[in-house]
């Protein structure tokens, strides 16, 4: 979430440019759409414990599904706006750290970079433990006993490949704009 909301305010000093495709962006908030429900129906979960002993740990879950609620949120926003922003000038090779075009320090112009490259690989940690925990029996037993066994089974089936998915096309479209966003061109 801090992530997504540091790099979504250092954006704003690229340039605009015209969005590429509209078919990420279809996938990107259809698949965060099922992410968000999916973590809606956790906040619901932890929100209801049944015993003392359980309620820390219950606690522990809905504050955990409304940070990941959130943190979906920022994350479609920022990868919605990177995919409208852009650095587009000529670097001066002669002065390292400079670019021609204003003087500015190459942070300054390449802003947001590190928190693109950051996002990319805690989307792709994301991505491997949605593959490959979460998907276990044993990873959300309360919401078994919630739900039942047969229904939470059903609402996993549903949501979590899209949630995978999610993740999956968040890292592409972030190492798609880390590459393409933050070159200079050449020709100018």
């Amino acid at each position: 979430l801090v992530a997504s909301i540091t790099a979504l305010m250092k954006i704003q000093k690229l340039q605009d440019k015209e969005p590429e495709s509209t078919v990420d962006t279809i996938l990107l908030y259809f698949s965060g759409f099922f992410l968000i429900v999916y973590s809606i129906l956790e906040i619901l979960v932890g929100t209801n414990a049944s015993s003392q002993e359980e309620h820390i740990s219950s606690g522990i879950q809905a504050l955990n599904g409304i940070m990941s609620v959130l943190s979906t949120m920022a994350q479609m926003i920022f990868l919605n706006m990177l995919m409208t922003k852009g650095v587009f000038g000529q670097r001066d090779e002669s002065k390292p750290g400079k670019s021609s075009s204003s003087g500015t320090n190459i942070s300054e112009i390449y802003s947001g970079r590190q928190e693109t490259a950051f996002l990319t690989l805690l989307n792709f940690s994301q991505w491997l433990i949605f593959t490959f925990e979460l998907q276990k029996g044993m990873a959300s037993r309360t919401e078994a006993e919630y739900f039942g066994e047969f229904t939470w089974v059903l609402i996993q089936r549903i949501t979590l490949p899209l949630s995978v998915f999610f993740r999956f096309h968040s890292t592409v479209i972030l190492i798609d704009a880390w590459k393409n966003n933050y070159k200079a061109n050449e020709a100018q």
